[in-house]
């Protein structure tokens, strides 16, 4: 399949981690009370997950129940989420399913949350939904906006798509802040340079400068998202892993033809991919030739520069 979804594929150990926080004990600065995250569940069915249009998991036929800390993508107000899958066909009791969950200060994320509502849907069952569980009365910060939840068919891959919104106080994070892109190939080419000088920082093993000038607005936002230090945000986005085990990574060239630009977050945030949707810098892993590390940045452009966001 062409589409592949945006390429989440094997994602990068260092930058995952960040989203596995848990034992978050301080209030943040935005007097935020709550923490979200994303519940998403499927039964043998190959899928892909977006929130707000940025990727955040893709996987292989397989039995699914899983949830992450998502708040960093997450704003008040009105978002969305979207599960996709493409199977050859389905079967009566295969479903797909979504829920906001959440947790308060205190409160560990990797336990069993709570869920602020869940949608799940069944593509070839007499009575294929959606369903959705929600308590209006119940006082969670976040709602299902029923009239825009719905299955959508297509031609090489189908969609649950569920809106919602957060009732509580969020930051504005920079994936609402970039300027809204065309992807026309002058701004892909634009964005190439920076990736080329990304990768010429990854061939240099700078650390430091890809942090502290490419990664910095991921890793203050994060450790916003959920009170940790920076520093600790910091140490786990580290690419040294990478550099400090020669033997078993090697940086991949660049392609040198024009790559493939995709857009999320209602056109602000880009990304580059190349054949098949996969990311173009990459990290072999020397003694098994058929894995791969991708690192996928998500770009915003602010003020005529490109920042990685995500």
């Amino acid at each position: 399949m062409d589409r592949v979804i945006h390429t989440f594929l094997v994602r990068i150990i260092a930058v995952a981690m960040i989203f596995l926080f848990s034992g978050i004990q301080q209030a943040n600065s935005m007097e935020q009370k709550f923490f979200f995250g994303v519940r998403w569940e499927v039964n043998g069915l190959p899928h892909a997950l977006d929130v707000n249009g940025i990727p955040r998991s893709f996987a292989g036929p397989a039995d699914v129940k899983q949830h992450e800390p998502m708040t960093q993508y997450m704003r008040k107000g009105i978002n969305r989420l979207d599960l996709v899958s493409w199977p050859p066909n389905y079967t009566p009791d295969q479903y797909l399913a979504l829920s906001v969950v959440y947790w308060e200060m205190g409160e560990n994320p990797s336990a069993d949350p709570r869920a602020a509502f869940r949608v799940s849907y069944y593509p070839a069952a007499e009575d294929p939904g959606p369903f959705v569980k929600y308590d209006a009365t119940a006082g969670h910060p976040a709602r299902p906006v029923a009239p825009s939840i719905n299955f959508q068919p297509g031609s090489e891959y189908d969609t649950l798509h569920v809106d919602f919104e957060v009732l509580d106080e969020m930051p504005t994070w920079c994936w609402e802040q970039g300027d809204i892109l065309t992807a026309d190939n002058a701004t892909r080419d634009d964005l190439t340079q920076s990736y080329r000088k990304i990768h010429a920082l990854m061939a240099a093993k700078d650390n430091d400068t890809l942090m502290d000038e490419w990664w910095a607005n991921m890793i203050r936002e994060n450790a916003a998202a959920y009170n940790r230090p920076e520093g600790y945000v910091r140490n786990r986005a580290s690419f040294n892993v990478f550099f400090d085990n020669p033997d078993a990574f090697r940086l991949d060239p660049l392609p040198t033809s024009p790559m493939t630009m995709r857009l999320g977050a209602e056109n602000r945030v880009a990304w580059l991919v190349t054949q098949g949707d996969a990311g173009p810098l990459r990290f072999a892993h020397v003694q098994q030739a058929d894995r791969v590390n991708y690192v996928t940045p998500y770009f915003i452009r602010r003020n005529g520069n490109w920042e990685i966001c995500r």
